[in-house]
């Protein structure tokens, strides 16, 4: 029990750091993988897993290049809220479709001809309520459905604004790079014997550090036999 408990501290630890870092920058996924935890623990265990491997990668980024830190971490969040939107707007489409489905049928019902009975009086009240009920569930989905996509359209925006300055710091840090690389041929185009010659200094600095006798190692002294 306690060889399993030590086994899972790590993924337990990685779940938290995961979830931290999805509500620290991302509120709503760090919501989703909350209801995922408790509804669906295998895609929860896979979530947790992508979140964490983005953590870690965006982490050892973050002190050696913080701009770009910047970028990547706007750019998963951006790519989180356009999966989070998808799904949601899969979910609504279905709940619309079975809305329209219900009112069909509803509407279908109110179409069946009856008799003059109280008790078919009653029956026509109640499907005229469900057809109401129905059309009332409809323009709720389709209202809902509507809203996903006004967000998708907000986060299209956002991405093509995002995908510029991505590029131009794309092209900035090129140009940067081509201008030091065509510093380096200047260079060893205008002295390629001092160039040549550093070499041959280092590869002999090497040799020489190479053929040095390395100190021998203390081992450790045998226990005897009455020590045993």
């Amino acid at each position: 029990m306690v060889l399993l408990a030590v086994l899972a501290a790590p993924a337990d630890a990685a779940s938290d750091t995961a979830k931290a870092f999805a509500k620290e920058h991302y509120p709503q996924l760090g919501q989703l993988l909350e209801r995922l935890e408790k509804s669906a623990p295998k895609q929860y265990e896979a979530a947790v897993r992508d979140v964490d491997a983005v953590r870690v990668r965006l982490e050892r980024m973050k002190d050696r290049a913080p701009e770009r830190y910047e970028l990547e971490l706007e750019r998963w969040k951006l790519d989180s809220r356009k999966q989070v939107l998808s799904a949601e707007y899969a979910v609504r489409s279905a709940q619309l479709a079975a809305a329209e489905k219900r009112l069909a049928d509803a509407k279908k019902s109110a179409k069946k001809p009856s008799g003059q009975t109280n008790a078919a009086v009653s029956a026509d009240a109640k499907t005229s309520a469900a057809v109401k009920k129905a059309e009332k569930a409809v323009k709720s989905a389709k209202t809902r459905l509507a809203a996903t996509e006004k967000a998708m359209a907000a986060l299209a925006t956002q991405r093509v604004a995002f995908d510029l300055r991505k590029l131009a710091f794309e092209k900035a840090a090129a140009e940067a790079n081509a201008k030091r690389l065509a510093g380096e041929i200047d260079r060893l185009k205008s002295d390629p014997a001092a160039a040549e010659e550093a070499l041959v200094e280092r590869m002999i600095r090497a040799g020489r550090a190479a053929a040095r006798p390395k100190p021998a190692r203390n081992k450790p002294a045998s226990k005897s036999v009455d020590q045993k």
